[in-house]
């Protein structure tokens, strides 16, 4: 019995025994592994104790966020030593965090979190004058296009998760937005040489027949233009149809193709100043006239073949296509006729709204 007694005595001395030695050499090992990191954050110093074996890890351990434009002495991949100082600075002028602040102890309640979000940075509407150009003509030069950016951010929420702060740690533009580059006219359209050098008050005189009409077009302007249909035989409700489609009677209208209310092709103008003295087809006055002109010579050369609603559109539509290629057009395909293409059943729309509501 006493036997017994003593050999369990001696069977827990023994296990005692071994528990004291391994808690003391787990201490021993934990102290060896443990080491004392300086850290040289943008000349702020800090001491840490990691048991981290690589830069890197100590870093991540400490939320220490490192920029993308930050160097790292010794690099991250560098396995740590007792005693070492790490040092963490930039060539280029970069926003620094407040090591202190950004490591403090976040408000009981709140959580703290770093996010990279790609934003789009805006583009810029830059105007450039052209004194060759009138006025109220803009024109696209360079189509403008969004830059974009990676924006890394800490975002505190509180216990709720809204959001309390944002603090912005780093901006990188991936692209650069390019600009939307537009022309404008500066030109002041001339007053009309036409009106000073030509037009009389006998020009404006209107019959009893005139009426006026509620559009977009001075009075005095439509004065002229019943005028001038009458003196070349044009239906003036069908001209009045015409300039609406053609510029909403805009002075200053500029197409690729045409001038004016009326949009005359400029190319025509050396044919219109020998045979009614046009010279400037931003003229009001000017342009009205070689538009009636230029309708009527469709009026004469389809009167012989068409009459009635079939001739004004005939006749718009050239104007519309030029004769030769709206004649090549009827012919491609059987059956098109003067109803077939759109331009003319257009302006005869709007030629019997002005007639039935008095305007527009």
């Amino acid at each position: 019995m006493k036997e017994d007694k003593l050999y369990m005595l001696r069977k827990l001395t023994v296990m005692f025994t071994c528990m004291v030695v391994f808690v003391t050499v787990g201490l021993v090992v934990v102290n060896f592994q443990t080491k004392s990191v300086t850290i040289n954050y943008y000349g702020e110093t800090i001491t840490v104790n990691t048991m981290s074996n690589t830069v890197e890890g100590m870093l991540m351990q400490n939320n220490i966020y490192i920029d993308e434009k930050a160097i790292v002495y010794p690099n991250v991949e560098t396995i740590l030593k007792d005693n070492m100082e790490i040092k963490i600075y930039s060539e280029d002028e970069v926003a620094m965090l407040d090591l202190s602040e950004y490591r403090a102890k976040v408000t009981v309640g709140q959580t703290e979190r770093i996010i990279e979000e790609i934003q789009y940075i805006d583009y810029e509407k830059v105007e450039k004058s052209n004194a060759s150009v009138y006025r109220g003509t803009k024109t696209t030069l360079q189509k403008g296009e969004n830059g974009q950016k990676t924006v890394l951010y800490t975002a505190r929420y509180d216990a709720n998760q809204n959001l309390v702060s944002t603090n912005i740690i780093s901006e990188l533009i991936e692209k650069e937005p390019v600009d939307q580059i537009i022309e404008v006219g500066t030109k002041i359209i001339p007053t009309s040489r036409y009106n000073t050098a030509r037009i009389t008050a006998k020009d404006l005189e209107v019959d009893a027949n005139f009426k006026k009409y509620d559009i977009k077009l001075a009075l005095k302007y439509q004065k002229f233009a019943y005028n001038m249909c009458k003196k070349y035989n044009v239906p003036y409700l069908v001209f009045l149809g015409l300039m609406k489609v053609e510029s909403n009677y805009r002075i200053e209208a500029k197409s690729k193709t045409g001038y004016g209310m009326c949009q005359i092709n400029p190319s025509n103008l050396s044919y219109l100043k020998k045979k009614i003295g046009t010279t400037d087809l931003f003229d009001p006055y000017e342009n009205i006239h070689a538009g009636v002109y230029w309708l009527s010579r469709y009026y004469k050369s389809w009167k012989g073949s068409a009459s009635g609603e079939e001739l004004d559109l005939h006749a718009l539509n050239s104007y519309n296509w030029g004769e030769g290629r709206y004649r090549k057009y009827l012919k491609e395909e059987k059956g098109r006729d003067a109803y077939s293409w759109y331009y003319g059943k257009r302006v005869l729309k709007y030629a019997a709204k002005i007639e039935k509501n008095g305007g527009l």
